[in-house]
């Protein structure tokens, strides 16, 4: 036992011995590293350059700003006036996340767009079209107005299916603007939402899964698109396999996809409507939105409140659906962010913003740039306050980039400091082919040769070169690199030369139909008229619902890619009409929309009343190949009953049968009007009580031009129509009639102010040889004569015009009042212009849905008097 206590006494002698040996020889090593000196090497934090620039830029943040942009409809407009104050405090986001509408303001100022000059783009965009999807009417051809305007119903069938439409609007007005002003910006950043000029994240939903979907690269539109996809209101994107709709019915204010990306600081902007209903449930849209507000309202408050700082505007009396206030409700943004900015400030504040660190004194000081930090030997200074100098001494753009070796020793420091100037400026080289005279590119550097190069000189000249490029419509050109090296600036300019135009998505519809509505070709320069004009082409022709456009870059130029979604190319057409004479009308036309991809129509259709019907098959094509001739063949049927007046009674009428076939050429005037060469034979026969009294062949040459610029089919404000043609009609053709006819018409709309519009109308005919009498023109041939029922007032010649003053102040409910006068002649008439009739009268007219509703009083000096009700478009 005493041994063993022995032993343990020995080995604990021994560790203890250990330990203190060993502590000892860290005390040493540590008393000698102390006497070692530190060398630290300092120099300005920079980022690199941006793409196309040279000049890098100092980081003097500390602190990554993500801002949250929420949706919330026309609410969400209000967001651009947060972002003008937050740009005016110089509060710049390092991040992007944006849901919806928030997304579309988001996408803008991420590419590069000041806060005013979204401001002014969002007073110029048509946000109706947001639910209003129809091409407007003058993007049309003259021809598709003339097909389709007298329906009110448009169906699509797929198979024998019935294609109901997934939302009320497809939005492709509204995103072929968003395309024209974001596709150059997407180009450049290579479709990487990540290299525009602030980093962006876009929130959808997947609507298969219902999880959310973040989208940071590919086509920014689409993705926007999506992103706006509000259920039942605009419809689902298809996007790989997935169905994408508006980010908000997960994340209405998506913070929490902001956190994930580890910021210091989140600043949000909450733009939705709360659930508590202001306004009145009495319609599908505003119970769809409160509905919404109801479900996601939890997590909104969960969000709000995971914001580092939350910006709430006033905006409890916006309609999210209502885009008529846009300035007012931009400058609630305004007036929210300016109440709350220095609260914002003082917590973006950061506390070590004068912190200097431990100071040392100056013991030695050597470099080639050492008078220029004003520092001497002595001078007690700290890390922070050097670097803070060569970030002065950097920031000039005429200095390399500037280091420092800091030597610390016990008690003092050593500094060896190398500042060198830039090398002088010898010129510009221009590594590739350029479209403009060099000199005159060279010409917009502000930097004089021989002069020390300063950086941001040189940079401001690389903007002004590609300025210049798009004053000049090369939408897409820009700086794809540029070096500065010996004293001289090497460039390489992108200037968006089309190498290559990509159609995907059309599974019926060939390539080259989709290329001739798009006015540009391998070669040619890209620009953002070019793509607009050929989005309004496609959305016109209405064959697709959606055009999504894409600007790829390759290594041979730019790939325009057009994506298009498909409509169902078997279609129904619906109209229904009434008035007092012809009592319901009721008309239907069925056919493909798209004959084998060729964007022709073949359609069998008619119309059908008491007193007339009409039934025909059509085949016909708005632009035949890649011209802009329209062509169309009719065979056709048609009766009406042709009153015979004497004086004010009706005589008799009998009934008009026509069979015939018909075939026009007609060249497409832009799409302001056409010019048609119609070929026309017939047999005519007419029904007198149950008795064919009348049974002969009539075959007509016509030349017709119309010209239609009116901006709304029912109740134009603005816009002309001019109608003209000349008929010939010769035995030698094989008919058995002989005349020739002439007639011209020209009416207006002009609106002066908003509530008042002026119309006045002027037309004249002119009839030789023997027509048959149904061939006469009559008062009102295509304006109403005010007094006159149809038909009252036939003659082989004819003179009339007009003038009504319309009242819009309670539209769309108007108030027409105006005056007629003219005449008509048979052919032995003398013509006397003191026969004029002259007439006036007043109508009440509503627009609707199936057409415009119009109820009249007229009379006129020939003692005649009219009522007049209708309601829907005339068949004829």
């Amino acid at each position: 036992m005493a041994n063993l206590m022995r032993t343990c006494h020995i080995i604990a002698i021994i560790v203890f011995i250990g330990f203190g040996f060993a502590y000892a020889q860290q005390e040493s090593a540590d008393s000698i590293s102390k006497c070692l000196p530190e060398t630290l090497y300092i120099q300005p934090d920079v980022n690199p350059p941006v793409k196309g620039r040279i000049s890098p830029e100092i980081d003097l943040s500390e602190r990554k700003i993500a801002l949250v942009l929420s949706g919330g409809g026309a609410r969400g407009l209000s967001q651009i006036g947060v972002l003008e104050i937050l740009e005016e405090n110089n509060i710049n986001p390092d991040l992007i996340v944006g849901v919806s509408i928030g997304a579309i303001v988001g996408a803008f100022y991420a590419a590069g767009y000041d806060a005013q000059e979204i401001e002014k783009l969002a007073m110029e965009i048509d946000w109706d079209s947001f639910m209003k999807d129809s091409p407007r009417r003058t993007k049309l051809f003259l021809t598709q107005r003339m097909a389709t305007e007298k329906f009110f119903l448009h169906l699509r069938f797929s198979g024998y299916k019935l294609r109901m439409p997934e939302g009320i609007s497809e939005g492709q007005q509204l995103f072929g603007k968003v395309a024209q002003l974001l596709s150059p910006a997407n180009y450049i950043a290579d479709s990487d939402f990540g290299n525009f000029k602030i980093p962006l994240k876009i929130v959808t939903t997947d609507l298969k899964n219902g999880e959310p979907y973040i989208i940071e690269k590919g086509n920014l539109v689409q993705a926007l698109r999506a992103s706006a996809a509000i259920p039942l209101v605009l419809s689902p994107v298809e996007m790989d396999s997935m169905l994408l709709v508006d980010g908000g019915l997960i994340y209405p204010i998506p913070v929490e996809i902001a956190r994930e990306e580890n910021p210091d600081f989140i600043i949000s902007v909450d733009a939705t409507a709360d659930k508590i209903c202001n306004k009145n449930l009495n319609n599908v849209i505003n119970i769809l939105d409160q509905t919404t507000n109801i479900m996601v309202e939890e997590r909104k408050n969960f969000e709000r409140k995971n914001s580092d700082f939350l910006i709430r505007p006033n905006l409890d009396d916006i309609d999210s659906y209502t885009f008529k206030n846009i300035p007012q409700i931009i400058d609630r943004g305004k007036t929210t962010a300016i109440s709350i900015i220095d609260s914002l400030k003082k917590q973006l504040e950061i506390k070590e913003n004068n912190y200097s660190g431990e100071k040392y004194k100056v013991g030695a000081i050597s470099g080639s740039g050492a008078e220029f930090l004003d520092i001497s030997v002595g001078d007690s200074i700290g890390q922070m306050e050097i670097i803070r100098k060569l970030n002065d001494i950097y920031r000039t753009a005429e200095y390399e980039l500037p280091h420092v070796e800091m030597i610390i020793y016990r008690d003092s420091i050593s500094l060896n400091v190398e500042i060198d100037h830039q090398p002088n400026f010898k010129g510009i080289i221009f590594e590739d082919s350029v479209s403009f005279d060099r000199s005159i590119l060279a010409n917009l550097i502000p930097q004089g040769n021989n002069n020390i190069a300063n950086l941001d000189s040189l940079d401001i000249g690389l903007a002004r070169i590609e300025d210049y490029y798009r004053n000049q419509d090369y939408t897409l050109a820009h700086i794809e690199s540029a070096t500065f090296s010996g004293g001289r600036l090497r460039v390489c300019i992108e200037e968006g030369i089309i190498y290559e135009i990509d159609i995907r998505g059309n599974k019926r519809t060939k390539d080259w139909v989709v290329k001739s509505f798009v006015p540009l070709n391998a070669g040619d320069i890209f620009t953002d008229r070019s793509l607009n004009e050929a989005l309004s082409n496609l959305h016109a022709t209405g064959l697709f619902s959606n055009v999504f456009p894409e600007i790829r870059r390759t290594s041979q130029g730019v790939v325009l890619v057009i994506n298009v979604i498909e409509k169902p190319y078997i279609g129904m057409r619906a109209g229904l009409r009434y008035d007092l004479i012809n009592n319901i009308e009721g008309a239907l036309e069925i056919g493909d929309e798209n004959i084998l991809g060729l964007n022709w129509r073949g359609m069998i259709g008619g119309y059908i009343g008491e007193r007339r019907w009409n039934a025909y098959t059509r085949l016909e094509s708005d632009r035949v190949w890649r011209s802009y001739i329209h062509a169309r063949a009719d065979a056709y049927g048609r009766s009406y009953l042709y009153d015979i007046w004497e004086g004010d009674s009706l005589v008799r009428s009998d009934w008009i049968n026509r069979y015939g076939l018909s075939v026009s050429l007609g060249q497409q005037i832009k799409r302001l009007g056409t010019v048609f060469l119609e070929m026309n034979t017939e047999k005519v026969a007419i029904d007198r009580n149950n008795s064919i009294v009348y049974d002969k062949s009539m075959h007509k040459l016509t030349l017709r031009s119309i010209v239609d610029t009116f901006d709304d089919r029912q109740f134009p404000r603005r816009g002309k129509y001019h109608h003209g043609y000349i008929t010939f009609s010769k035995d030698i053709l094989g008919g058995e009639f002989s005349f020739n006819k002439f007639y011209t018409s020209l009416q207006s709309y002009w609106t002066w102010i908003d509530n008042l519009t002026v119309h006045p109308y002027i037309a004249a005919g002119y009839c030789s040889g023997e027509p048959p009498s149904y061939e006469r023109f009559e008062l009102g041939n295509d304006e109403d004569f005010w007094g006159y029922r149809q038909g009252q007032n036939r003659g082989n010649s004819v003179f009339e015009g007009s003038i009504d003053i319309r009242l819009n102040v309670l539209d769309p409910v108007y108030i027409v009042t105006g005056t007629s006068f003219g005449r008509t002649w048979r052919k032995k008439d003398k013509l006397h212009l003191e026969d004029i009739v002259w007439g006036w009268g007043a109508k009440l007219g509503v627009s609707t849905i199936i057409g415009p509703v119009q109820f009249g009083w007229g009379m006129n000096t020939e003692k005649f008097e009219e009522i007049s009700l209708s309601i829907g478009y005339d068949f004829e």
